[in-house]
Parts: structure tokens; C-alpha cells; sequence
């Protein structure tokens, strides 16, 4: 029996990363003429206890090639405790195109974004976070994406490697960012879109607003998978992904394990509401984890050895090529030693699949029971 679950198993991670491979060849860059372009854009980013993260964001900022005056950058920030305000106010004091807003009360990152939209005027709206550097060209990328029969463009997103000093933690972090994003680019090219990155996608104003926005999503821990799903449920436009091959937004990493795995469990917590072919993409996504599992039940035998190692040069490869399509420098030891991390914070992370009932999220407690999954 143990036999036929793992060759279950292989059948699916093999034929995920045969697809995952095939859309990495498929993946070409395009040129983009910025002369063509006439959509009002609107930045949406909610803040939180984030001075330390401002100045990098800020930079990138000013840094995008996109007309100022087809762009509004909307900030509000959400009852900091530290001097994030000032560095708000001092950032939108210098610059016409954008604004801020200061919550009386704390309004959690769902109704921030709310609160963000209805105050915007863009045709399409971008969101990302306050720890997050956006690329030069990011607006452009996700507008070539764009037509009559584009609701919604995602993004990329990878880790920010240079942070701290903790390289390997930081690694291990960066490449499952990759993996994530790439194989979620992959399902959204097929057709399944799965779910997307908050801080790294785009959407047409009108089909936001069908949806209910994020004020729908207020209830949800996962707010951006939340979105998604009411977009599927009442646009009938597509939902498009911008190339791996360009438009990484990076993201600050989590410092410690403990934090990295809140991350991850509450991405599981949110999982539970999700779509029957939804839930079965997503076991398949973590497949690596039940592989290593059944290969040590089998306990020494031939089968099982021949199955860990042959996983072992297959995520090898895999990785390696996820890297060098990010155009990072991959590190040998690093790859070699991911599977194992990945294993790890899966077996930590998934009991919280079943059973969480609160989780501590950007310095708030946060009752799962109350959120309607």
C-alpha cells in the first residue's frame, strides 16, 4: 500500500514540475512601448509598524518609470507604534502624486485596503507592502498584460537576500518564494489560478469593485486568496501573470524560524476554505513533503532509498533552474540542503491545517474561529 501512495504521489510531483519546466522555456521577455500607454494608476500600500523597511520602499518608488502625473500613491498607515507616520508624512510632503491617510483606530491590513481604495481615482489599481522594493519597470510589465478581456495581473515575488546576515535562512526563504510564485504563475497561465501574491498584483477598477473589494475579504486571514476567489465568482475576464523571467518585487524576510513559520501557517489556515481542485493542486504543490514521508516508512529498503535519492537530483535540478531563471547565484549547499528545510516547516506548519484556532500576525492576535474561512 505505502508502494501505491508513493508512486501517487511521484505521478503528481512529476507531471507539476514537468509543467512548471515546460512554462519556464515558454516564458519570453517583450518589449514595451511606455508611448502607448494612457491608464491612471493608483498604488495602494497599508503600513504598520514599518520605519525600518520606509526608506527602501521609498526609493524604489521614486525610482518607477511610469509618468508622475498618470500616478497617485496612496499610503495609510494603520495605528503604527513606532515613527512610521513621519516618515509617511515626510515621504507625500515632497511629492504631488502622493497622499496618505492616518486610522483613528487599528483597522487590520483587509479593511486598510479598503479604506485605500475607496479613496483612489486609478483605472487599475496596484497593491504591495511597506516591505517591499517594487522594480523600475513594474507598472509597465503588468499593463502589458492588459486588455479588453484582462481583469487582474499577478506578479512575482522573491526575498530580499541581502537583508541580515542569516544567508542560508535567507536562501532557503528565497527559494520557496520562487517556487510558490513560478508554479502559481504556471496554474494561472493554465487557466487554474490558484491564488496570488498581496503584495504584487494589479486589477482593473471596476472588476475590484464588482467583487466587493477587500472589504469582502475583511474576514479573511488570507485576504488576497479571498479577493481572488470572489473575482472568479463575478468577473468572467481573465487573470493573467506577468513572465518569471521579469518582475520580482522583493520582500523583506522573516528574521527567525519562528516568525518565517506564523507566515506559513497562517497560509495554511487560510487554505481551508478553498475549492475541492483548489485543495487537490495545492497537495500536489507540497508533494516533495509526503515523498520524503512514505520513503522513510518504507524504512531502508531498496525502493525507498532509490526513491529519496532520485527526489533528491530531481529538486536539485528543479531548483537550480528556478535560480538561474531568477538570474540569482545559486548555492550548492544551500540547494542540497532545501528539500530538507522545506520537509521540515510542512510537517510544523500543517497541523495548524486542522487544528489552529488563533494565530499572532503582525503583532496581533488573531481568532481563526471568528474569520470566515
Amino acid at each position: 500500500m505505502t508502494i501505491l501512495i508513493l508512486s501517487i504521489f511521484w505521478a503528481c510531483y512529476l507531471i507539476n514540475w514537468t509543467l512548471l519546466l515546460h512554462y519556464l522555456q515558454k516564458s519570453e521577455k517583450k518589449h514595451i512601448d511606455a508611448n502607448k500607454n494612457t491608464e491612471y494608476i493608483s498604488i495602494l500600500i497599508p503600513v504598520r509598524n514599518e520605519i525600518a523597511v520606509l526608506p527602501s520602499l521609498f526609493k524604489s518608488l521614486d525610482s518607477l518609470d511610469y509618468p508622475t502625473d498618470l500616478l497617485e500613491i496612496l499610503l495609510i498607515d494603520d495605528c503604527s507604534t513606532d515613527n512610521s507616520l513621519i516618515q509617511i508624512q515626510d515621504f507625500c510632503s515632497s511629492r504631488k502624486h502622493a497622499t496618505y491617510i492616518k486610522a483613528d483606530t487599528p483597522l487590520g491590513k483587509a479593511q486598510a485596503l479598503d479604506l485605500l481604495s475607496t479613496s483612489s481615482k486609478g483605472d487599475v489599481l496596484f497593491f504591495t507592502d511597506a516591505d517591499c522594493t517594487v522594480p523600475a519597470n513594474w507598472i509597465y510589465d503588468h499593463l502589458e498584460k492588459y486588455n479588453a478581456g484582462t481583469g487582474l495581473v499577478a506578479g512575482n515575488v522573491c526575498i530580499k537576500t541581502s537583508s541580515n546576515n542569516n544567508k542560508i535562512f535567507n536562501f532557503w526563504q528565497n527559494l520557496d518564494w520562487i517556487r510558490f510564485s513560478t508554479a502559481g504563475s504556471m496554474w494561472i497561465n493554465l487557466g487554474k489560478p490558484l491564488s496570488i501574491f498581496g503584495n504584487n498584483f494589479s486589477v482593473r477598477r471596476e472588476v475590484y469593485l464588482d467583487a466587493g473589494g477587500f472589504a469582502e475579504a475583511a474576514h479573511s486571514i488570507t485576504e488576497d486568496y479571498t479577493l481572488l476567489a470572489n473575482i472568479i465568482k463575478t468577473s468572467s475576464l481573465k487573470i493573467k501573470c506577468v513572465e518569471p523571467s521579469k518582475n520580482w518585487i522583493e520582500t523583506a524576510p522573516e528574521h527567525n524560524f519562528n516568525d518565517f513559520l506564523r507566515q506559513r501557517r497562517r497560509w495554511a489556515i487560510g487554505a481551508r476554505g478553498r475549492s475541492a481542485i483548489s485543495t487537490f493542486l495545492t497537495i500536489i504543490a507540497i508533494a516533495p513533503f509526503w515523498i520524503i514521508i512514505l520513503t522513510f516508512a518504507m524504512e531502508y529498503s531498496i525502493a525507498g532509498i532509490s526513491s529519496l535519492l532520485i527526489w533528491i537530483l530531481l529538486e536539485f535540478n528543479i531548483n537550480y533552474t528556478l535560480l538561474n531563471q531568477k538570474q540569482t547565484s545559486p548555492g550548492i549547499l544551500q540547494i542540497l540542503t532545501y528539500p530538507f528545510f522545506f520537509t521540515f516547516y510542512t510537517l510544523c506548519a500543517l497541523p495548524a491545517f486542522f487544528t489552529a484556532h488563533k494565530i499572532q500576525w503582525k503583532g496581533r492576535d488573531i481568532d481563526v474561529k471568528a474569520q470566515k474561512l
